[in-house]
């Protein structure tokens, strides 16, 4: 909280001392601050990107209200979150631009465990021939693993060769970790840690699972 208190008069000592003609902020806390501090400095162009709706916080809905007429352009990450942001902040649709998160979809044309199936077995006890279902995400209530590995539990009697790899760290990591033990599952339940970038991890996985409750456009 502290560190949000101070953000703004740091904020805009750099943005007086950098001189920017545009100021790019990314998700709530970035977009308002930048948006104050554009406007006290003067800078011409202020855009703000939204890559989440935030259903569960709707005083953000009402801040982003206050403050749209200091936004030169908004960007959103789908149409969705286009259509929802226009609808609960009262932007007009036409001052928000939808721009997707691009994917090189030529780093997973080949599995990573054809190409080094030793490190697999190594690092996550992932045979060649194992199946493996899994998700990149912060460990997080709003990521939905909690349901994964209930989902997960269902399986495993009907496919018992059938691992699940979850990628990322998070606040809910020991609460999930305990969930898959007390479902009898931990042994094939993996829990990667942060990869950075995730790509060896993704290409391990047969099936990709985003159990989200909500998302604007997932990276």
């Amino acid at each position: 909280f502290l560190s949000y208190l101070f953000s703004p008069p740091r904020l805009i000592s750099k943005i007086r001392s950098f001189r920017p003609q545009i100021i790019h902020a990314f998700l709530f806390r970035a977009n308002l601050l930048a948006r104050l501090a554009a406007n006290l400095c003067r800078v011409s162009i202020n855009i703000s990107s939204i890559r989440i709706i935030e259903n569960d916080r709707p005083s953000y809905f009402f801040l982003d209200r206050l403050t749209s007429s200091l936004v030169t352009q908004y960007l959103a990450v789908s149409e969705r979150v286009k259509e929802v942001t226009c609808k609960r902040s009262h932007i007009d649709a036409d001052k928000v631009r939808v721009i997707r998160n691009g994917i090189d979809l030529s780093t997973f044309t080949s599995s990573g465990r054809a190409e080094d199936p030793g490190s697999s077995v190594l690092q996550f006890g992932i045979g060649p021939h194992s199946l493996v279902c899994g998700t990149v995400a912060r460990l997080h209530h709003q990521k939905g693993i909690l349901h994964l590995i209930d989902a997960f539990a269902l399986l495993r009697s009907e496919f018992p060769d059938l691992k699940l790899l979850v990628v990322g760290d998070g606040p809910e990591r020991v609460y999930l970790a305990n969930q898959a033990a007390a479902l009898g599952v931990s042994q094939n339940v993996i829990f990667a840690g942060e990869r950075n970038p995730p790509v060896h991890c993704l290409r391990l996985m047969n099936v990709f699972v985003l159990p989200s409750l909500y998302e604007g456009f997932p990276n």
